[in-house]
């Protein structure tokens, strides 16, 4: 188990808060256009809570799959893509009951919040994007 002694160990909550907060940033500016517009509903509210609870399924989900990939070594290509596929169908499924039962758009802007948030991130440490 590691302690935090090994200068290459995050915690993983250190990696999902600037993933939370950037979900929950967009939805806040998502519900603020939707009261200002007239088209707030519950729906909204719940199709953002869908989409920031599997976006930060998701990003657990990937930092586990690394962390054993890393372990593992060479013969972890076959865990990567098991759980690939199970990420994405996640993601189907969430977008699928936010069609049929909530509001998808609600529900989408969480999920491609994480790109937008390491975006500005990246911005604002002055991170290279890319490249060596």
């Amino acid at each position: 188990m590691n302690t935090g002694k090994d200068p290459g160990f995050c915690p993983l909550h250190w990696r999902l808060w600037p993933i939370f907060w950037g979900a929950v940033t967009l939805g806040v500016f998502y519900l603020a256009i939707a009261v200002l517009f007239s088209f707030f509903s519950w729906k909204s509210v719940a199709g953002l809570g869908l989409g920031i609870g599997y976006t930060l399924l998701n990003a657990w989900a990937l930092s586990w799959t690394i962390r054993q990939f890393a372990r593992e070594g060479s013969g972890a290509g076959q865990l990567y893509g098991i759980s690939y596929t199970l990420r994405m169908l996640g993601a189907g499924l969430c977008l699928a009951a936010a069609f049929q039962w909530l509001d998808p758009f609600a529900a989408l802007i969480p999920m491609i919040s994480p790109r937008i948030t390491y975006f500005f991130l990246a911005l604002r440490y002055g991170e290279k994007q890319g490249g060596a």
